[in-house]
């Protein structure tokens, strides 16, 4: 099951409830519970899991948790489209925790129209570029794009993908010609590529002891001074 609504988070967490309550007062075993489900960048995970860490971590508290404590709690702030998500997370920490309500029947989940406070996912990479073009093997670049809300979005030298679906910018060591930026819909399908092809230079190395010249200014070895060939 994927989580993508609030309605999944809150079915799960019914069902964690009903098999097993000790689950809900074990954050390790709750969090691998939820991580399985997770896709993409999911605003309603990423939201009910800032809050629960917020949550007093020893079962004892955990289990003795009033409301006037859970009201005094600082949970973290959030984006103003992101607002109502989180008022609907802290009501599934609330009922857990304080009321005991492991089925969650009584959530008010009237705001069926959460969706339209909450950005949709971008359909397309608005740009993607590299600090620099020609690069030493080895080196580091530093990669940017501008996606809007992404679904989910990775970025990929051919053989190892990575998850940059909540980032803007990335540094990492050049080690391959050309880089793949993959904008995932909710389909799970590749809705929008863009590539950057690396002018990668061999590194160069001293003759007599080993060392390497960063960069074409070098004349003289740094480490036993011998020149530059």
């Amino acid at each position: 099951m994927i989580i993508h609504k609030a309605d999944s988070i809150k079915r799960i967490l019914s069902e964690i409830g009903n098999q097993d309550k000790s689950v809900l007062y074990d954050f390790r075993l709750l969090k691998s519970y939820l991580s399985d489900m997770y896709v993409g960048r999911n605003l309603y995970l990423n939201i009910f899991l800032s809050c629960l860490y917020c949550l007093p971590n020893e079962t004892k508290k955990l289990l003795s948790l009033t409301e006037k404590e859970f009201n005094h709690i600082c949970f973290p702030k959030v984006a103003a489209e992101e607002q109502e998500v989180q008022e609907i997370a802290k009501l599934f920490l609330f009922n857990i925790y304080v009321k005991k309500n492991y089925l969650l029947q009584d959530v008010k989940n009237e705001r069926k129209n959460i969706n339209h406070h909450v950005k949709p996912y971008g359909n397309q990479i608005l740009s993607f570029e590299v600090n620099r073009m020609t690069v030493v093997q080895g080196d580091e670049v530093q990669f940017k794009w501008k996606v809007v809300h992404p679904f989910y979005l990775t970025l990929s030298d051919g053989e190892i993908s990575m998850d940059i679906s909540n980032i803007e910018s990335i540094t990492i060591t050049a080690v391959k010609e050309t880089y793949s930026l993959l904008l995932f819909g909710e389909n799970h399908k590749v809705i929008d590529v863009k590539t950057i092809r690396l002018n990668l230079i061999a590194p160069v190395y001293c003759i007599n002891c080993g060392n390497r010249f960063f960069d074409e200014s070098d004349i003289y070895c740094c480490n036993c001074g011998v020149k530059r060939l």
